[in-house]
């Protein structure tokens, strides 16, 4: 296969054929991806950016797989896997910049050892930077468009960046510009004259007691609307332990589905639509995702 071979042949990037999304996305349900592509650098990402396209393959970017429930029958394209790669962290005070593969969390240890205040969030969030802007992610009453700065992406043949302002952030999104990737982003910080590191242990603390840590899920289901808080409304309703197969909402946290080793895709959007009907007819409302169905 001539995509195959000229894949293989671009340097910088570490190629696997017929990946199972059980051991890339935190869900642990789907099919296997085609081709998942490691690039050690910018240039490399490029090169596959440009193969993808000229060849009419698509492409999705990846970080830790956080928010994504992967379609059982696969993905017939390249996954550009960032993480292992691409995680450097450069600092000057309270300027930081990161490679889009660097662990949100990872982020959250540096800005404790520098004394720089107001990520501390990041710690609770398993992501990566380039994920968590994607789908400005957050918790504990910060997100990250909070902190960027400035934002690096590229589509393949034409690098440019963005202020936190052009990239038009909103609830759990953002305005990222069709094609492209994004490979670092600036953060800005401020200093901190309070003890980060004990912020951080509180924020995780209280994470353990009340969300469903160590177990097969893919964060917050449903985006908040308003006041109107999805997860106290699901418990409300008596819909905790609700179950399809493997899949079940958690007994721990009512916005999160777990799966207990055993669901698929299916499995998780049937119960994902017994739960929108039940709050439709309650409510009257429409739940809107924020995980991603992939495919």
């Amino acid at each position: 296969m001539k995509f195959e071979r000229l894949l293989f042949d671009i340097d910088g990037v570490k190629v696997n054929k017929d990946v199972s999304f059980g051991s890339i996305t935190t869900m642990g349900v789907g099919g296997k991806a085609a081709y998942v592509v490691q690039p050690c650098c910018t240039e490399a990402l490029e090169k596959v950016m440009r193969l993808c396209d000229a060849q009419g393959v698509r492409r999705k970017a990846f970080g830790a797989g956080s928010n994504i429930i992967a379609p059982d029958n696969g993905y017939e394209g390249v996954i550009i896997l960032f993480g292992r790669f691409m995680s450097n962290i450069e600092g000057d005070k309270s300027r930081v910049v990161c490679q889009s593969g660097a662990k949100l969390s990872m982020l959250a240890k540096y800005s404790e050892v520098y004394s720089l205040g107001g990520g501390e969030f990041l710690s609770c969030i398993p992501g990566t930077v380039g994920g968590g802007t994607v789908s400005n992610a957050g918790c504990f009453g910060g997100e990250c468009s909070q902190i960027i700065r400035r934002v690096f992406l590229t589509d393949g043949n034409r690098r440019t960046d963005m202020t936190a302002e052009e990239l038009g952030f909103g609830y759990r999104s953002c305005d990222l510009p069709e094609g492209y990737v994004i490979y670092a982003v600036e953060y800005r910080f401020e200093r901190a004259y309070y003890d980060v590191g004990e912020r951080i242990r509180r924020m995780k603390e209280v994470k353990a007691k009340t969300q469903p840590v160590n177990t097969r899920c893919a964060g917050s289901v449903f985006k908040r609307t308003g006041e109107y808080i999805p997860a106290k409304r699901i418990d409300e309703l008596g819909l905790k332990g609700l179950c399809v197969n493997g899949a079940a909402v958690s007994y721990r946290h009512a916005g999160f589905i777990v799966n207990d080793g055993t669901a698929t895709q299916k499995d998780i959007v049937e119960l994902i639509e017994l739960i929108r009907e039940e709050v439709r007819k309650q409510d009257g409302r429409e739940l809107t995702l924020e995980v991603e169905l992939l495919g």
